[in-house]
């Protein structure tokens, strides 16, 4: 069995000698969220085109024993959606008027990442947050849709200097588009949706549950950056806790005299250890008492003792710190 070294060696040849008359084959070092660093080797035509991952594709290699020819093979089915992007892609627009409401161009919104552990990957990114929200950042993305493809591309500060727009311009267009975009029900109808209102047992939880809508499901719009659905949970629940589940998804649990903050954390920070390391979004819990959010971040010394309110915990210099109006 091969190392990872000869591995990835042995994959470039292979694709190489299979797309290298018409790609462009390069190897390169990528930043990803909530990873760092880590190899990849892009595929391109006429300057678009995708990026694999080696190290996931070697754990295939190692533990489930797929052959470099059948991943080759594999990626073959992919390959044609990169001729489809190089001659149909929009453009993006990220002029002035590219971004005002209204515009066809319009696709900007926000997605959202946890910010410590993502120091390096955010410095190139004009991130927002969200007041009392303090270890999440608000990524501006722009929303491509090719042949029936949905992706995104992550906008960085020198995307946003070459179209000649600021941050808060940018930002103010991804918090309205991101309002439209998520949507809020009770766990409990989600589960039932999914399992069948014939089920031989009675589930009834006190928890919302708000992402991106069926309709952009796969955007992965960040709830916190959707100001007016904050209002419209804070006027249907009162005063609650957000559990960040996921990088796609919020929890919301109504506020009662029996729950221990510190006790949530801990569920949050287990729940944590069993995800993905790019699904992490946080291990704190963010509480909204009178329509103010309060970041809960506890320290390995003992409960409550990072506590902050609507402050920054880690700030850009040219951060823009939104508080949603409740």
């Amino acid at each position: 069995m091969m190392n990872y070294s000869e591995f990835k060696q042995g994959l470039m040849n292979a694709m190489q000698e299979r797309y290298g008359f018409d790609y462009q084959i390069e190897e390169q070092k990528v930043k990803k969220a909530n990873i760092g660093e880590v190899d990849a080797i892009s595929i391109s035509r006429y300057d678009v085109g995708m990026l694999i991952y080696p190290d996931q594709m070697y754990k295939e290699y190692t533990t489930r024993h797929i052959s470099i020819d059948d991943m080759i093979t594999a990626l073959d089915n992919q390959i044609p959606f990169i001729q489809v992007v190089a001659e149909d892609a929009p453009k993006i627009d990220l002029s002035r008027e590219g971004i005002q409401e209204g515009k066809a161009e319009s696709r900007v919104y926000f997605k959202m990442i946890g910010i410590p552990g993502n120091e390096e990957f955010l410095k190139e990114i004009p991130y927002a947050k969200a007041e009392g929200f303090d270890d999440i950042a608000l990524i501006p993305v722009v929303g491509v849709d090719v042949a029936g493809k949905y992706g995104t591309v992550i906008i960085k500060k020198d995307h946003i200097a070459a179209a000649g727009i600021t941050a808060e311009e940018l930002h103010a267009a991804a918090f309205r588009n991101t309002d439209r975009l998520i949507m809020f029900h009770s766990l409990s109808d989600e589960i039932k949706g999914m399992i069948g209102e014939d089920v031989p047992f009675e589930f009834d939880s006190p928890l919302l549950i708000a992402r991106a809508n069926s309709l952009f499901s796969s955007t992965s719009a960040a709830p916190i950056g959707a100001p007016s659905l904050l209002k419209q949970i804070y006027e249907q629940v009162g005063d609650h806790y957000v559990i960040p589940s996921s990088v796609n998804e919020i929890l919301i649990l109504p506020k009662t005299s029996e729950i221990d903050v510190s006790y949530l954390q801990s569920m949050i920070r287990d729940v944590n250890q069993t995800l993905r390391l790019e699904d992490r979004l946080s291990d704190s819990v963010f509480e909204c008492k009178d329509g103010k959010y309060t970041t809960h971040s506890f320290s390995a010394a003992g409960a409550g003792a990072g506590d902050r309110i609507g402050s920054a915990m880690h700030d850009d210099p040219g951060l823009v710190n939104y508080g949603p109006t409740l």
